[in-house]
């Protein structure tokens, strides 16, 4: 997930989450996916509906289950934007990652943090999850 949103910065990178839910969402694989949004690359993200399907029958061969979806904030908080809300489906785990790079010395110099939010079943707001690494 860390290399793929590497790889696209500047732009928001973005994947799916697939695993089991038992009481507790165990992530087992992270699918990288193209983002397909044609403006605001920096700033937005869309994963293709087709890309979507695909993925919930990856999982589904692999008696797993599509648990939720990550992308990007390049040089941002790792906190829900307005569009993010507005995109976003309940039950779902958004994992939001914030990548900030600055050039010192000539050395790149990288900052990522890791969120995870739920949105509610009213789409009033986001709820933030707990992360286990």
């Amino acid at each position: 997930m860390i290399n793929h949103i590497k790889n696209t910065y500047p732009e928001e990178g973005c994947g799916a989450l697939i695993g089991k839910e038992n009481n507790i969402r165990l992530i087992e694989k992270v699918i990288p996916i193209e983002n397909k949004v044609e403006k605001l690359r920096t700033r937005r993200y869309v994963i293709d509906p087709e890309d979507i399907i695909n993925v919930e029958n990856k999982a589904k061969e692999e008696k797993l289950e599509l648990l939720g979806f990550f992308h990007s904030h390049p040089d941002t908080s790792a906190e829900p934007s307005t569009f993010d809300l507005e995109h976003s489906w309940p039950w779902y785990s958004y994992i939001i990652i914030s990548i900030k790079q600055k050039k010192i010395s000539n050395i790149i110099k990288e900052e990522i943090a890791l969120t995870s939010w739920r949105l509610k079943d009213d789409r009033s707001k986001f709820d933030k999850e707990e992360l286990i690494r």
